[in-house]
């Protein structure tokens, strides 16, 4: 009977520890306007991110419904996303998928504008643990 008593024990204490680095990732921006006209406007956010892609909101305005390409490159100028935009309104989330940038660069340039934004990413490795108790 004792025998049976510590086995309930044993088996009502022990637990699994689950261990799961995710990285937490802290990304700031500073921004230049080399020359933003009246008629056309950008606004570029960081908005969050999960564990494949970093979210970013792209509006952009273009009340003169001229050709504008928005970019992003990496810290070496290699261009990571390209897409032309000719309407009066563009408003988008940008995914940019995880890898071991240190800087992305958004550049919205068109005739007569151009706008440019970086953001510098810091990631950081956080462990979270998962404690479950075992009914055997």
């Amino acid at each position: 009977m004792k025998t049976n008593v510590v086995k309930n024990i044993t088996l009502s204490l022990m637990i699994t520890a689950l261990t799961a680095s995710i990285p937490a990732s802290s990304v700031s921006a500073q921004s230049s306007t080399i020359q933003q006209s009246s008629e056309t406007s950008a606004e570029i956010k960081y908005v969050g991110n999960n564990t494949d892609f970093f979210k970013f909101e792209v509006n952009l305005k273009n009340q003169g419904n001229q050709k504008l390409s928005l970019r992003i490159l990496d810290e070496n100028g290699i261009e990571l996303y390209y897409e032309a935009v000719s309407t009066k309104e563009f408003s988008k989330i940008v995914k940019v998928p995880h890898n071991d940038y240190a800087r992305l660069q958004f550049i919205v340039s068109g005739k007569g504008a151009s706008y440019a934004k970086s953001f510098s990413i810091n990631a950081e490795v956080s462990d979270n643990f998962i404690i479950r108790e075992l009914n055997d």
